[in-house]
């Protein structure tokens, strides 16, 4: 089912005294990350480059009247000229104006001329806000920390709150989240201290969306519901609704259904008062997704169709491909693949042209299931590579922002670790001077001279071993940067082989379907469960812990079910019991060992158990000195008599017997009436390199 996302997109930087302009609804993704959200400050309403002009002009008047009043250079009433340029650069950097610069450099150098702090933190700040704007984000960061450290002397917690609230959001932009969490329930505390309700439940609303990024959904439903609590309480008919849709939206990922239909109905109401039309679309699109996880698929269609003909209206072209797609899964759900493949190729159309890959991803996914259950090969499989391509590709956009989030968080874990480190220097600087002025009054001034002597040879000492600890640090983070380069990468062409053997598979598997000859159906399922096996190795090495090693244990028990779910023996009672005695291999023994295992396995469920519900296998791998053994037992119906490997035509048991040469062993078997045994010697491959 398609998960919806919550939140509102990035509004603008906050400025100080702002009334904060809240929530806008999020659009319909499938499976993609949350959009953060983040206060705004309401801004001038007037047409803004009547505004400038009207600001411009107030300047003039401003000098033309001190003239007037005889005063020359720097005075101390100049403060209202630095709120001038303030209010200028504001306007200027929402036109992207080429002025802004100039006019923030202009009110920050007057400012710092009259020792003015509230001119310094407010030039600081809507300095932020233009390279927030601009897209330079580092640059924008460190105006807003510039912002704060003269805030954080005004000891003004309103102004504080929105402070924080802007450090917040750039944090957020870049993708580091811890640190965003840390200044948003900072501006949540300082808006709590300004008694500010609106700065409250924002930032409740805030630390839920970030929650929700950081996969704590039961601490973003509580966060969520403060919020609520708050919006009612200040009877904010346009965030009501958007909150009480984001709390549906969680319990709808909870399967409690009732609760959730209970806040989606609720939140429908309210975004109808407040005409907010692309939140209500938002709803229907929830209530069906509802519906439809209920398997009422016509009364879920019903819902997606009110939402689609809302987002015509409004012309959301994105949201309007979205909507395709739902029609398209839901007919493909009710196996209406004539109704369902025109919406889903439109929907891939649309999503195409507004770069939604992960619709893309979703329509392609959907499309080659209707097609290939319509008989429709050539295009399902178009559709099935579309999909693993476009897989791939979110794949890898997710992989890059998780390694930049890692990076990030670990850069603002040191910062904060050095801030503490800088802090403990400074209170025992301070406790070291007051102990040495104690001193001064009970010792002479020989203990005087003792004392700084050892300290400055302890300073010497620290600041040798800091360099030296420096540079050992430097070498090692290069080292670890590499090897996490080269893991990631090797990760990467496991992740791609094991898709590309995936589509064989599927290929084989869609192919087999209008094959009516047993002997022929035979083979194919006999060359796909080969592909499956080699699959299976490069998917347990692509996530597993150990790149390089394959838990073969666990490879053998996913081998063994695969197989039996591909001969049928639900109906069978066939025990399997499989002990390696956690023995783990490199790529070049497991492939073919598990070539080995996957032959005498399936020859055991097509021929042994051919006529018995009830049998046994037993597979081990034990290590015998330098070498290893492979035992494959079953009680089921034994070899022929006088039974020669070396004669027989069975191209699995020729295969076992290649793959046996190639591991540097040999192949044999017992058999009676009572069990039948393969048994393989070999040589783990890495210790002839």
């Amino acid at each position: 089912m398609p998960k919806k996302d919550i939140g509102m997109k990035f509004g603008l930087f906050l400025r100080k005294l702002a009334v904060p302009c809240l929530i806008f609804m999020g659009k319909t993704k499938v499976a993609s990350p949350v959009v953060f959200i983040f206060l705004c400050g309401t801004m001038l309403l007037h047409a803004q480059q009547s505004t400038l002009d009207s600001l411009k002009s107030a300047l003039v008047k401003y000098e033309a009247r001190k003239k007037k009043a005889g005063i020359s250079g720097i005075h101390q009433m100049d403060t209202a000229k630095v709120h001038l340029y303030d209010a200028l650069a504001f306007e200027a950097q929402k036109n992207f104006s080429e002025e802004t610069l100039g006019f923030i450099n202009a009110e920050l150098k007057l400012a710092k001329q009259l020792k003015f702090k509230d001119g310094i933190a407010d030039a600081y700040n809507v300095m932020g806000m233009y390279y927030g704007n601009q897209g330079d984000l580092p640059k924008a960061l460190a105006c807003f920390e510039n912002t704060l450290v003269v805030r954080k002397q005004m000891k003004d917690p309103a102004a504080l709150s929105f402070t924080y609230m802007n450090i917040g959001t750039v944090y957020s932009m870049q993708g580091n989240y811890t640190a965003a969490l840390y200044n948003i329930v900072n501006a949540t505390e300082m808006a709590a201290k300004a008694k500010n309700s609106y700065g409250v439940a924002s930032g409740y609303n805030n630390m839920a969306v970030i929650y929700k990024a950081i996969d704590k959904p039961d601490e973003a439903l509580a966060s969520y519901i403060k919020a609520l609590r708050l919006f009612k309480e200040l009877k904010d008919i346009y965030n009501i609704p958007i909150t009480q849709f984001n709390i549906g939206s969680e319990y709808l990922e909870r399967k409690q259904y009732a609760k959730a239909m209970q806040y989606f109905t609720e939140s429908l109401q309210g975004s109808k008062l407040s005409g907010n039309k692309d939140g209500e679309a938002n709803i229907y699109i929830g209530i069906g997704n509802l519906l439809k996880a209920q398997g009422k698929y016509k009364e879920a269609l019903v819902q997606y169709t009110k939402a689609y003909e809302i987002r015509k209206s409004i012309d959301a072209k994105a949201d309007m491909a979205a909507s395709e797609i739902e029609f398209g899964r839901i007919y493909t759900d009710m196996q209406n693949y004539t109704k369902a493949i025109p919406y889903l190729e439109r929907g891939l159309k649309g999503s195409k042209e507004t770069g939604s890959l992960s619709e893309v991803e979703r329509a392609s996914e959907v499309l080659a299931e209707a097609y290939a259950k319509s008989g429709n090969y050539k295009s399902a499989y178009e559709n099935m590579v579309l999909f693993k391509d476009t897989h791939d590709s979110i794949f890898s956009i997710n992989k890059d922002k998780k390694l930049t989030e890692l990076r990030l968080t670990y850069e603002f874990n040191k910062k904060q670790d050095a801030q503490k480190a800088l802090q403990q220097k400074k209170d025992a600087a301070v406790a070291q001077q007051s102990q040495q002025q104690r001193s001064a009054i009970y010792a002479a001034v020989i203990a005087l001279v003792v004392v700084s002597f050892f300290a400055f040879w302890i300073n010497h000492n620290l600041q040798r071993n800091k360099k030296q600890k420096k540079i050992i640090e430097a070498q090692n983070e290069k080292i670890q940067q590499s090897l996490s380069e080269k893991e990631t990468l090797l990760r990467e062409i496991h992740h791609r082989v094991k898709n590309n053997l995936q589509i064989i598979s599927s290929l084989l598997n869609i192919q087999s379907e209008n094959i009516e000859d047993k002997n022929l159906l035979s083979s194919i399922r006999e060359g796909q469960s080969r592909v499956q096996a080699m699959s299976l190795i490069h998917q347990n090495l692509y996530q597993s812990e150990q790149v390089n090693n394959v838990d073969i244990e666990n490879y053998l028990k996913e081998l063994v079910v695969y197989l039996s779910q591909m001969f049928n023996t639900d109906s069978k009672k066939i025990e399997t019991a499989i002990s390696t005695d956690g023995i783990q291999f490199d790529i070049d023994t497991a492939i073919p060992l598990g070539l080995i295992v996957n032959e005498l396995v399936s020859n055991a469920y097509k021929y042994a158990f051919e006529n018995r519900e009830n049998g046994r296998i037993r597979i081990n791998i034990k290590a015998v000195g330098d070498d290893y053994e492979l035992h494959i037992d079953n009680d089921g119906r034994p070899l022929p008599t006088n039974f020669d490997i070396n004669a027989t035509k069975s191209l699995g048991l020729k295969l076992v017997s290649i793959l046996s040469r190639q591991l540097r062993g040999k192949f044999s078997f017992e058999s009676d009436e009572q069990q039948t045994s393969f048994m393989v010697s070999f040589r783990d491959l890495k210790t002839l390199s």
